[in-house]
């Protein structure tokens, strides 16, 4: 057989093809199907689940109105007391005595208003909570936010639905998810808060923390339902980053 001069050889290298394509495969990363872990902002730092006693609802409640109220009522009592003893020198000195009576009995009028008004609401929110004495309520701590959810007790939740579904009945709700029609009434909403935020202040007492969310809002967090470690993380993940924070 002849052999064509100046014509290349074609003929493939077999070895150095193979070793080509393992070194190509080698090169190709190994894909792995590893579980995704849920994110850290999703997980809470800390969770508690507490009651809260009509007692503690007391003393924190008047804590509130100590901060909160009693100073504006204390200047609303210096302001009308002015007025009254301006209106009782006039009595003294016999100029417009029937009328300077009459405006300072005004001014004291107000004056006892001012006080008996936050003792009545006191009361009032006393007996409204007697009926709640039962709830649960669970506090979850994020990095950035926190969340305070309450529990109802079981034969609540039990009465609810059967009242939302007499209203069903009555044609009182539209929908068909008779499930979504209690979440929506009768299942208190839960509360979520972002942090750090300027309203919000935090108290802490030798039993309890208050979270006052505005000068309408607050909520209790009491230690009893609180292990060394629980505050600890509370102190550390929470409490200090308020700037306006106070321990009485």
């Amino acid at each position: 057989m002849g052999i064509l001069l100046g014509e290349e050889d074609n003929t493939p290298n077999w070895d150095k093809e193979i070793e080509r394509l393992v070194g190509e495969h080698s090169e190709i990363e190994e894909i792995s199907f590893k579980e995704e872990k849920p994110k850290e902002e999703n997980k809470p730092l800390l969770e508690l689940n507490y009651d809260i006693t009509i007692d503690e609802e007391d003393r924190a409640f008047r804590l509130f109105q100590r901060l909160y109220v009693f100073k504006k009522n204390v200047i609303t009592t210096l302001v009308f007391g002015a007025v009254a003893a301006i209106f009782l020198f006039q009595i003294i000195t016999g100029k417009s005595v029937y009328l300077s009576i009459g405006l300072m009995s005004v001014c004291l009028g107000m004056i006892a208003v001012t006080w008996i008004t936050p003792i009545r609401v006191r009361k009032m929110l006393l007996v409204a909570l007697e009926a709640l004495k039962d709830d649960r309520y669970i506090f979850r701590l994020f990095g950035k936010k926190f969340e305070i959810e309450t529990i109802i007790p079981q034969e609540d939740e039990a009465l609810a639905k059967e009242l939302v579904a007499e209203d069903k009945e009555k044609g009182e709700f539209e929908g068909d998810d008779e499930e979504e029609d209690y979440e929506g009434r009768i299942k208190p909403p839960k509360s979520e808060y972002k942090l750090p935020s300027d309203d919000m202040r935090i108290i802490e007492t030798d039993d309890m923390f208050l979270i006052f969310i505005s000068r309408e809002t607050f909520h209790v967090l009491p230690k009893r339902a609180m292990t060394e470690e629980n505050l600890k993380v509370l102190n550390e993940s929470f409490v200090n980053k308020f700037e306006d924070y106070l321990k009485v």
